[in-house]
């Protein structure tokens, strides 16, 4: 049987004391959970488009924005 979005979404933060949904994989979505991910806090993102979209983004980082990136890797 096929879990719903909710069931998978209480799974990915089921027993945590902080529970974080986050709404949409763009580039605020993704970078706030992969933040969350590093501090050892659960997040379930639940993403309208389906994997197999090829759909993109193109966008310009200065150098705040290279610092930020550097260390999310």
């Amino acid at each position: 049987m096929l879990a719903t979005v909710a069931q998978r979404a209480e799974e990915a933060v089921s027993g945590a004391r902080l529970r974080i949904l986050v709404i949409g994989g763009g580039i605020a979505g993704a970078t706030f959970a992969t933040l969350m991910q590093q501090r050892a806090q659960p997040v379930a993102v639940v993403e309208r488009a389906a994997k197999s979209d090829r759909g993109g983004y193109m966008f310009g980082l200065l150098p705040l924005g290279g610092r930020i990136v550097q260390r999310l890797a």
